[in-house]
């Protein structure tokens, strides 16, 4: 019992992180909504799978772990929905006498879109453990500073977008901060940065109440 306790929540954490890559995906290939912009433009949303699946885990080694893996499956879970029948992809070969195209499932499409997103998998292995380990942290120690750094990326993003774009770095590959061009996408720009400064403030407020409700140590 005590075993199947300690796997719920690691299966709860990899099943959500599989559903918001696929979602994160999914939304963000309908176009003219505005939601489908909020997807496209807040990358740093990605920040907060690891740092959840951390925060659920009842020890660091568990939460680093957690961490890594939740976002390497979200970014699984992405490529296999840009594959998938749903986004235009046919699990057969093309019908006698059709005219025009037809993007059939295979191995070498399945590997070609996997190490289109290679940059991800390497930015999961490098960060993923940082920010569970951070969200481990946050929920233990009750201290600030661990949430600090996803807030601030929420923060960040929308003026290193437009930094980028302004100083030409927005084609560069390995560089994908772009300023968007619809009214639309600059609206959800920033929500972001609006969302992340009250993220900002309840992180602050959240730790300093923390810390003033601790009790003394001799």
């Amino acid at each position: 019992m005590t075993s199947q306790r300690r796997s719920t929540p690691i299966l709860v954490v990899l099943t959500a992180a599989l559903l918001f890559g696929a979602f994160d995906q999914w939304i963000g290939a309908h176009n003219n909504l505005f939601w489908t912009q909020v997807s496209n433009g807040m990358s740093a949303l990605w920040l907060v799978v690891p740092f959840i699946a951390g925060f659920s885990m009842s020890n660091h080694r568990r939460a680093v772990l957690a961490g890594l893996f939740a976002t390497w499956l979200s970014v699984l879970a992405y490529v296999l929905m840009i594959v998938s029948p749903m986004e235009g992809t046919h699990l057969g070969p093309a019908p006698t006498g059709l005219h025009g195209s037809w993007n059939q499932l295979s191995l070498n499409l399945f590997v070609h879109v996997l190490l289109s997103q290679g940059q991800w998998f390497l930015f999961a292995l490098l960060v993923g453990p940082v920010l569970g380990l951070l969200g481990f942290y946050w929920r233990t120690r009750r201290y600030w500073v661990y949430a600090f750094p996803v807030a601030l990326a929420l923060v960040l993003e929308p003026p290193a977008r437009w930094i980028a774009s302004t100083v030409g770095l927005g084609d560069v590959p390995w560089v994908p901060f772009r300023w968007p061009n619809s009214t639309l996408a600059q609206k959800a720009e920033i929500l972001e940065l609006v969302v992340g400064l009250v993220a900002t403030w309840i992180i602050i407020r959240f730790g300093a109440s923390s810390r003033g409700t601790a009790p003394l140590h001799s």
